[in-house]
């Protein structure tokens, strides 16, 4: 069954590329926007991206799992074989930087497998720094998937509605799951970097 799969996508995949003063560096910033960013800092996640293309175009499944939680969670839903073209994957994450980098980096990899269904989403002023940005950008990601993905249409045309949870914010994959429970056909995450979903359907 062809399979529309939504992923929450965090810093993670930034973040786990550095240790001690760097992390803490993206850890602190990780709700900023461009603009905001120090020369120093930005350069850092400039050259973690760089290295990312490199080390993810040539990594084998175990390493992709390990390397992003959300490419583990789409790994484990797909059964290992995420190129199948009746699939279309869908990225969401702040409207940060960092989130923007990370999302950037995963589409560009499905791309790279000749993967053209896969697109990415960041609701405008969307971010964890405060209630108000948090708020303010869900109601745009309701919105965007009432109107412009229009998931009952995907629903309708065969495709089995997926919420892959595994990666992002707690706060992001609370209002996710709640979500979830009105337009997936089911809510899926992993522990760490396991290899089990839990499904809920």
């Amino acid at each position: 069954m062809k399979k529309i799969i939504i992923s929450t996508v965090g810093t993670s995949l930034l973040t786990n590329q550095v240790q001690g003063e760097s992390r803490t560096q993206l850890l602190n910033s990780s709700n900023f926007v461009e603009k905001e960013y120090e020369v120093e800092v930005k350069k850092l996640i400039e050259n973690i991206k760089y290295d990312l293309i490199h080390k993810i175009n040539s990594a084998c499944f175990n390493e992709l799992k390990k390397l992003s939680a959300e490419l583990n969670g789409i790994l484990c839903i797909c059964g290992n074989n995420f190129e199948s073209t009746d699939n279309t994957f869908v990225f969401i994450s702040t409207d940060t930087y960092q989130g923007k980098i990370a999302t950037e980096i995963l589409e560009n990899f499905l791309r790279s497998r000749g993967i053209n269904n896969v697109f990415s989403f960041s609701p405008v002023g969307f971010s964890t720094k405060d209630k108000r940005s948090f708020v303010f950008g869900m109601k745009n990601l309701l919105n965007w998937f009432e109107k412009d993905l229009d998931i009952q249409s995907y629903k309708r045309s065969g495709y089995e509605v997926i919420f892959n949870l595994t990666g992002g914010f707690k706060s992001f994959q609370g209002y996710l799951n709640v979500i979830g429970m009105f337009y997936a056909d089911k809510v899926t995450y992993i522990f760490e970097t396991g290899n089990e979903l839990i499904e809920i359907p």
